[in-house]
């Protein structure tokens, strides 16, 4: 009997937190949700993650077969994985996260600029593998390897699985919490102390700030300081020390999960001056906490942000858009808006996921639909049989074997099949599904919630896992969330078009008696 197919997400190191490691992360998740045996990765197999880690040597032992995936995550050069690659013998999939060029280290580390061209060269030798696809974090990425690629692969962008809902979850620290307090304006920045961060443009404008009359303004700088590049790091503190900054810069090398919450939380502006990127994660999770984002033009981040943020690149531009942000409260709430808005859009973990398994689908080949037994759980839904015609016709891949890939599929209908399917948009649509909205079962603290609020936090995977909804606090904070998140999407589910009055008085006649014409 040939065994199911297998994949393999393959990465040098899988560090806590790291933005490359949390992209690995969440696809393993993901794919392990869809059903898939998937396992990581690295070099060594070691792992500070609650699952398991294989290192390179076992990937022979457990993909062997034509139809096995691997996803290999480049970031820097690694031979060790290139001998692998050149034998694997199932569909190779590039993940391209970007590499900083060689000119912003040579000034500080020619050991650091030349692993930078070391990567390059090897990306080089990467892209010449037969690979099967290739993933970006964004556009700007594929721009920048699609001259390097031999025609016909097929790319794509895919933006980083990332941790802000995990961050958003997480308590205030108290002592971040006092330091955020003892100053009127808060400013962060998030990123290692390297020269593509560029912080010594982030000095010379907060003096000048602060020579204009700015008082009360400190900028929080969250990330170590790698001790390669001590004289970049020199060079930044004898900045500050020549602008007589020292009570205004304040670093916050070993961040916490809470204490990066907290800064994020209670912060006034995210600023990132940075002259390189390929996405920056740091940008979607200061949005997904409704944080105002101040930019730079560079790399990705224009295509990141988009109009959900202020841009500034000269001395003159960045003290102009500073003042600004610290005297414009509407300016400030208009750019939170924005941000979270387009954080709901674009970011949230299951719209990537979503879009995840899209391009995974066409990666396979196939989109695979794994169909429910006769007898599976549809929590109550009227007209199951059309539900799932819909998945079907739509290639949509959910593994309705599931309890959870059911639920999902239905938060699916709702937030994309019913905008594009006539028939979906009708099954959503229906008395008979309005009647079962109504009908779902909530704490009796929260059974004010209309039918579609209840469908959404039934249904939605982010709901169904974060608000229990047993007390007040925790029906208030549902209630935040789905105004800014699920409102959008679920809120004109049941339009004019139905008078939910009388539908209501037919009850549960309606839901029995509904089947196909009904629906």
């Amino acid at each position: 009997m040939t065994r199911p197919m297998r994949v393999g997400l393959v990465v040098p190191d899988l560090s806590p937190h790291d933005a490359i490691g949390n992209d690995v992360v969440g696809m393993y998740l993901i794919l392990n949700h869809e059903g898939y045996e998937c396992n990581i990765y690295t070099q060594t197999g070691e792992t500070r993650h609650p699952f398991p880690i294989f290192c390179y040597a076992d990937i022979p032992l457990f993909l062997d077969s034509p139809d096995d995936v691997l996803i290999y995550h480049y970031c820097v050069d690694d031979p060790a994985a290139m001998c692998l690659l050149r034998g694997f013998p199932g569909r190779l999939v590039l993940k391209y996260h970007n590499l900083t060029p060689p000119r912003f280290m040579a000034r500080y580390s020619k050991d650091f600029a030349l692993a930078c061209k070391r990567a390059r060269d090897g990306l080089r030798h990467v892209c010449q593998l037969p690979l099967a696809w290739v993933l970006n974090d964004s556009d700007f990425n594929a721009s920048d390897i699609r001259p390097l690629l031999p025609g016909g692969v097929p790319i794509s962008t895919i933006a980083p699985m990332h941790r802000t809902s995990e961050l958003l979850g997480s308590p205030d620290d108290p002592e971040t919490r006092v330091q955020l307090d003892q100053a009127w304006f808060n400013i962060m920045t998030v990123g290692r102390m390297v020269p593509n961060k560029a912080l010594e443009l982030m000095i010379p404008a907060l003096g000048k700030l602060r020579d204009q009359g700015a008082a009360g303004v400190r900028l929080h700088i969250a990330g170590g300081k790698d001790p390669r590049l001590g004289s970049y790091t020199a060079l930044v503190e004898a900045l500050v020390a020549e602008y007589h900054l020292q009570e205004t810069v304040v670093w916050h090398q070993y961040v916490s999960a809470s204490k990066l919450a907290t800064l994020y939380r209670h912060s006034d502006v995210l600023w990132t001056v940075s002259q390189h990127e390929g996405f920056c994660v740091p940008v979607v999770e200061a949005m997904g906490f409704g944080l105002p984002v101040l930019s730079s033009r560079k790399g990705a981040l224009p295509e990141t942000c988009a109009g959900a943020a202020l841009f500034a690149d000269h001395n003159d531009e960045l003290v102009s858009r500073l003042q600004q942000l610290l005297n414009d409260d509407v300016l400030r709430a208009d750019l939170s808006e924005r941000g979270l808005r387009r954080y709901h859009d674009h970011f949230r973990m299951d719209r990537l996921q979503e879009k995840f398994i899209g391009e995974f689908n066409k990666i396979i080949g196939d989109a695979i639909i794994q169909m429910p037994s006769a007898d599976a759980d549809w929590f109550g839904l009227p007209c199951t049989d059309e539900l799932i015609s819909v998945a079907t016709s739509a290639r949509v891949n959910k593994r309705l074997a599931t309890a959870d890939g059911r639920r999902n599929l239905v938060d699916w209908i709702v937030r994309v099949g019913r905008r594009a399917d006539a028939r979906a948009k009708r099954l959503m649509g229906s008395p008979a599904m309005a009647v079962y909205a109504r009908q779902l079962s909530v704490p009796d603290v929260a059974a004010h919630l209309t039918p579609s609020m209840r469908l959404a936090w039934y249904f939605d995977p982010i709901a169904r896992s974060k608000f229990l909804l047993r007390t007040n606090p925790e029906v208030a904070a549902f209630l935040e969330w789905y105004d800014a998140f699920a409102q959008a999407d679920y809120g004109d589910l049941f339009g004019p078009s139905i008078d939910l009055n009388s539908v209501f008085e037919l009850g549960d006649g309606l839901v029995a008696a509904a089947d196909g014409s009904v629906c």
